[in-house]
């Protein structure tokens, strides 16, 4: 025998069908369909209560007629279900399903969850949030994915440029050639570059040496022309016999404006009686 949930009457005995809200009348247990006589009952009331819930347009009556029966079939048309007409226990299912889903205060695990905890109902929500195209689990829910390969600038490039990841390399590949030349007394620059990546650096080249000049007064390196101060070179005085006369001029020191004499003598004079001398001095 089934028992269903009181319904409030009128003065005349007939059940008060006012309410909108399905839980005020009875959950079926029983199928229902359309007979002659015609099923009603809280229960009838309960399914046209949910059916007005989901937008549907009936009248709740709690009378199983040809509307209530037309309006299952739009109903089981719209959910997929078998279209029959008839309140069954898969249609029964469906409705309960969708009413819990209606007044359910939803909960779910995390931003990305698509399922209430509490009824099922399904929801559409946004992506899984990742930090990067190379990471590979969800940041709310934790949710792994392939994630799309580590992105380098070459193959000496040990970071990822997308998200840092650091992996191991094997060496630059260097070809060298020398900028500057190194000399006697400067050093030279070879410089290297990666035929892979086209990193630069450069190294010294020690100096050849010591410059090499001809003698103290040379002022210009024999190997590479570098070019020095000297002090100037003395006159060169020719070789003379041994008996040829000489000259030989005093020094003297004196202060500007001041007259003074300079000895001038001959050795080994062989005849010499006058001579006419230009002086030029500092």
């Amino acid at each position: 025998m089934s028992v269903y949930r009181s319904t409030k009457s009128v003065g005349n005995g007939t059940p008060n069908y006012a309410s909108t809200n399905p839980d005020d009348y009875s959950f079926p247990t029983r199928s229902l369909y359309y007979t002659n006589p015609t099923m009603t009952g809280s229960d009838v009331a309960w399914v046209q209560a949910v059916l007005k819930k989901l937008g549907f347009s009936i009248t709740i009556d709690g009378k199983y007629g040809p509307t209530t029966r037309d309006v299952i079939k739009q109903f089981q048309t719209k959910y997929g279900l078998e279209v029959d007409g008839k309140c069954g226990p898969v249609t029964r299912t469906k409705l309960q399903s969708l009413w819990n889903s209606m007044k359910c205060i939803h909960t779910y695990t995390n931003a990305c969850d698509t399922t209430c905890n509490k009824c099922g109902a399904v929801r559409t929500v946004g992506g899984h949030s990742y930090s990067n195209a190379c990471d590979a689990s969800c940041n709310i829910c934790g949710a792994a994915r392939t994630p799309a390969a580590h992105l380098y600038s070459n193959a000496c490039d040990a970071t990822c440029n997308v998200c840092g990841a650091v992996r191991t390399v094997g060496s630059h590949s260097y070809s060298s050639k020398i900028t500057t030349a190194a000399t006697c007394g400067s050093a030279g620059v070879k410089a290297y570059t990666c035929s892979v990546c086209g990193d630069n650096y450069t190294e010294s080249i020690p100096a050849t040496g010591k410059h090499t000049y001809e003698d103290e007064y040379d002022a210009t390196c024999n190997v590479c022309g570098d070019v020095r101060e000297v002090p100037e070179k003395p006159p060169v005085t020719p070789d003379l016999p041994a008996d040829a006369p000489t000259f030989v001029v005093e020094s003297t020191d004196a202060r500007e404006g001041e007259e003074f004499t300079v000895a001038i003598r001959t050795q080994r004079n062989s005849g010499i009686v006058s001579m006419k001398l230009s002086v030029a001095y500092d």
